[in-house]
């Protein structure tokens, strides 16, 4: 039986994302998907494509059927399709650049195939790449977003060049997502829990309580490092420790107000519920005011990043992604309904 629930937004998506545990552990990805409609009530769907379809990049014609009658008989909106390029796939040799523009090519064709109207990519593919790409993008009639999030600041260069690239060359075919873990207030809570359970010295754990968020200039991140690097603490952690500088930026979304506009779907990537200061729900209240100034209509999906270091048997992705929603829909009231 399909969840009764109403959403504050309309718009509001969710991303597979958020699953990985399950994917990883052998669930189906479609039970999944199944599961999320029918207990979540949730319609707007995106997906990692090789978390997803073995078939990639050449997704064959019966998995793309059996996804399509699913998605169908779920009354799936789907949002857009995580493509790939795997620069190593040979053993000896790295891929060419025709090589890897043939092999992002069949990814969007296999997203035409599945039913998806657009396509995402890391941040930062080479802008030769994305020329490659273009008559494939425009023979599917399907759009290239990048996908901005992390340490990208605003004042980047590379994302001045990315920017010019798509607004001179992409046809409206080239664009982005942005991912709000650009613009955290403060790391997550249960983040600075699992540093202390693996043994990281309090003077670290206290630069990134107290200076992490207002650094510019890389100092935290090096002394960060080295105080990390004379505590001994095994190569395993490296991963974990680099996370404030890898997948958490502390930009506000104020910052990124001139470049919202050209952002076709919005990621609300979180990584606990610990909000007791508003570290989770500020970025959100504030990122609605924006998007509700510039009449956003495009998708805002929810991201649960929390299972990268959280026991996996404490935590049901589904339910930290309901309860998402819900602060989500706390947060202001609907753009266009005064925000």
């Amino acid at each position: 039986m399909t969840a009764d629930r109403t959403l504050a937004d309309p718009n509001w998506a969710v991303t597979l994302f958020s699953f990985t545990t399950e994917l990883v552990a052998g669930a189906d990805p479609n039970g999944i998907v199944e599961t999320i409609a029918t207990e979540g009530g949730i319609r707007r769907i995106e997906i990692d494509g090789f978390q997803h379809f073995p078939g990639l990049p050449r997704v064959g014609d019966a998995e793309a059927a059996e996804f399509r009658e699913l998605a169908d008989r779920l009354d799936l909106e789907l949002t857009e399709l995580g493509i790939y390029a795997d620069l190593a796939l040979h053993p000896d040799r790295l891929l060419t650049m025709d090589e890897t523009v043939q092999y992002l090519a069949d990814q969007v064709a296999s997203a035409a195939k599945l039913g998806f109207p657009a396509v995402k990519v890391m941040f930062g593919i080479d802008t030769a790449m994305q020329e490659g790409l273009l008559p494939h993008l425009e023979r599917h009639g399907i759009p290239l977003y990048q996908e901005v999030q992390g340490p990208v600041r605003i004042d980047s260069p590379e994302l001045d060049r990315q920017r010019e690239f798509a607004a001179q060359h992409g046809g409206g075919l080239l664009g982005f997502v942005f991912d709000s873990s650009a613009c955290m207030p403060a790391v997550p809570a249960t983040y600075v829990e699992e540093l202390r359970a693996n043994s990281v010295p309090e003077s670290a754990i206290r630069l990134l309580e107290e200076d992490w968020a207002g650094d510019r200039s890389g100092q935290v991140r090096g002394e960060f490092t080295r105080l990390t690097a004379e505590a001994g603490l095994p190569p395993s952690l490296h991963p974990l420790l680099a996370m404030p500088f890898m997948r958490f930026g502390s930009s506000t979304v104020a910052e990124f107000r001139d470049f919202l506009p050209e952002v076709s779907i919005v990621h609300l990537k979180f990584w606990d519920l610990e909000d007791a200061d508003g570290r989770v729900s500020r970025p959100i209240a504030d990122l609605r005011r924006e998007l509700g100034a510039i009449g956003f209509d495009g998708a805002i999906t929810s991201e649960w990043g929390g299972h990268e270091y959280l026991d996996p048997g404490a935590y049901r992705p589904l339910d930290m992604t309901l309860q998402h929603r819900e602060l989500y829909d706390r947060a202001l009231p609907p753009h266009g309904a005064g925000a």
